[in-house]
């Protein structure tokens, strides 16, 4: 496939946000096939000038759109939208066949190998079939959170073999990386499902919803890592969801100290592009999970679907969000976001429990909390767990706000053992004292 990769976007209008309207002839020579952001106008031969044409254009303002063309295999599909009860058109043009190399070190790595790994791949008939049926899970979940789609068309492509596992989501298109349409065995790995919900989250976050300075880049990207955390919780299960926590929590872990996801475009220095990339990607969809615990997932559609309405097209600030999240839930969440985006600090709660039998036969459950690390204390809403001989009592949450506490609850027989956060919920680190 022939896309500029490497270089600046190009065709660009205007500038990073500024979004325009499109009409673009692409003509390629035949047998190559192009695609791209936009609708489908027209698609056509050539045949005095041996040239497949396509036309594509968009009446809705965009920014960043993009095209692609290479010795492609065209196939269809329409996704029938319930939630704004119209039909959105699809595309996937990929690779018949292909020989990929991995040289990457660090792969090579991975897979145990230090010599050379030579891949012949095969994008049939299923392989697309299934990308058709995995992307329509994830439109019609998306829009359950985030509202209807924002385009009449979705084009998916698949880039060259060279990129490993990666894409890019311009305007009503998604470019995968020729790895992707491999085969799970083939690549050892089952990110793709990850990797194609947050390229196809982009067209709520980043597209519909863009960021209006550097400082704000997170609502991109961010919101599309955590939409993708939400897909693969939905297709894979709790425990996948679990093991995309755990490498969030790490890679945050890990650069929080350089300085809040505010400020993480500002980095400069050995090892800024990781630091910029953990706090944006992955503290910024931490920070997500634990707002949408808080509100609970009704409310949270709520706030995303009335954010995506509100500001529909429009680059917005992280101060315009928040202002939107304090209107619909009727709270004022600067504390939340203070604490989370605009400052540092990933706290350790050290704990421990007792039990106390009453004179009614009832049995009070004191838990003391120390929150330790730097910066301020983190004021949040902690979810104690506590086991019964048989069973166990539901989930309590209660506000933890002080660097010592103590929660005392009522419990009709005695407990078995108490623990915080089994689901880590919370960006937090725990240390059970005994």
């Amino acid at each position: 496939s022939f896309g500029l990769h490497q270089s600046t976007w190009f065709p660009q209008y205007g500038y990073l946000g500024g979004r325009h309207t499109f009409e673009w002839t692409i003509r390629v020579p035949r047998p190559y096939l192009a695609t791209g952001s936009g609708n489908i106008i027209e698609e056509f031969e050539d045949k005095e000038r041996d040239q497949n044409v396509v036309r594509l254009g968009s009446e809705t303002p965009v920014f960043f759109p993009w095209v692609i063309f290479g010795r492609f295999r065209k196939a269809e599909y329409t996704y029938v939208s319930e939630e704004a009860n119209t039909t959105i058109a699809m595309t996937i043009h990929s690779f018949p066949t292909m020989s990929v190399s991995i040289t990457d070190p660090e792969e090579l790595a991975r897979r145990g190998e230090t010599n050379p790994i030579f891949l012949h791949l095969r994008a049939g008939k299923n392989k697309v079939e299934g990308f058709f049926a995995e992307s329509t899970e994830i439109l019609k979940l998306f829009e359950n959170v985030y509202g209807p789609y924002p385009y009449d068309e979705l084009h998916i492509a698949q880039m060259a073999p060279q990129f490993g596992l990666s894409g890019q989501s311009p305007a009503s298109f998604v470019q995968l990386s020729g790895l992707a349409f491999a085969s799970q065995a083939q690549i050892e790995t089952d990110e793709v499902h990850g990797l194609l919900s947050h390229e196809i989250a982009h067209q709520w976050w980043g597209h519909q919803i863009g960021w209006a300075s550097d400082d704000d880049q997170w609502l991109s990207e961010a919101f599309a890592e955590y939409a993708s955390g939400i897909f693969v919780k939905a297709f894979q299960g709790p425990a996948r969801f679990q093991e995309k926590l755990k490498s969030w929590r790490m890679f945050a872990k890990y650069s929080d100290a350089e300085g809040p996801i505010a400020a993480a475009n500002t980095f400069s220095g050995p090892n800024s592009g990781d630091h910029r990339s953990n706090l944006i990607y992955f503290k910024g969809a931490y920070l997500l999970h634990m707002l949408r615990v808080q509100l609970d997932d009704e409310i949270y559609r709520e706030v995303m679907g009335s954010i995506q309405e509100t500001y529909r097209h429009q680059n917005i600030s992280t101060e315009m969000l928040l202002a939107e999240v304090n209107r619909v839930t009727g709270q004022d969440y600067t504390y939340f976001f203070d604490q989370w985006f605009w400052d540092v600090g990933i706290p350790t709660f050290e704990y421990s429990w007792r039990s106390k039998r009453r004179d009614d036969g009832k049995y009070v459950v004191s838990v003391q909390i120390s929150q330790k690390g730097d910066g301020q204390v983190k004021r949040v809403l902690m979810p104690i767990h506590i086991r019964l001989k048989k069973g166990k009592v539901p989930t309590q949450y209660r506000p933890v706000t002080e660097a010592n506490q103590e929660i005392q609850l009522l419990l009709p027989v005695e407990p078995k053992d108490v623990t915080l956060d089994d689901e880590r919920t919370l960006l937090a680190e725990y240390v059970k004292k005994r």
